[in-house]
């Protein structure tokens, strides 16, 4: 069984990702599809359609919000629902699959782990951070440019790699 961060990693490498990863591209080629929906009640929903699944996104949100909040979606789509594993795949239902989690669960954290690993791989980001250290600076909007994400998610994925503290 793998972690959170070692399923993306596998994700990351089995695609070919790097630097700004294009989720779109990802998602087209395991199958699935991306609807954005303006206002929705939540940032994003994953849910299964016949033998593949739909990301609704809230358009409203900003585009780093909606990356990662597709990111993570994809972390419960295979950390989750087993989309790579098609005995468990196919035994999970349409209604099953649509959830609305509550943002500190177990599968939530563990979602967030892996949308982090997968749109700022570890080795990568402390590579792209290294590179955006002047005079004890880390320049954090240079970091997040480059991974097409928040100032906010670059900042919780240095402290938690122990890059800089909090």
């Amino acid at each position: 069984m793998y972690s959170p961060v070692e399923y993306a990693k596998t994700v990351v490498d089995k695609y070919r990702l790097s630097g700004r990863a294009n989720l779109d591209i990802l998602i087209e080629r395991i199958g699935g599809h991306i609807k954005y929906v303006p206002f929705l009640e939540y940032d994003a929903s994953i849910r299964k359609h016949n033998d593949t699944f739909v990301i609704l996104v809230d358009s409203s949100k900003p585009t780093t919000r909606q990356r990662f909040s597709i990111a993570h979606e994809l972390g419960h789509l295979f950390l989750h629902l087993g989309y790579d594993n098609k005995t468990y795949w196919n035994s999970v239902s349409e209604e099953d699959s649509f959830k609305l989690r509550n943002g500190v669960s177990f599968e939530e954290q563990e979602a967030n782990q892996f949308a982090a690993e997968l749109l700022m791989p570890s080795n990568e980001f402390k590579y792209v951070a290294q590179n955006n250290l002047i005079d004890n600076v880390y320049y954090l909007n240079d970091i997040a440019d480059y991974f097409g994400t928040s100032v906010d998610s670059v900042n919780y994925r240095g402290i938690n790699l122990g890059l800089w503290d909090s």
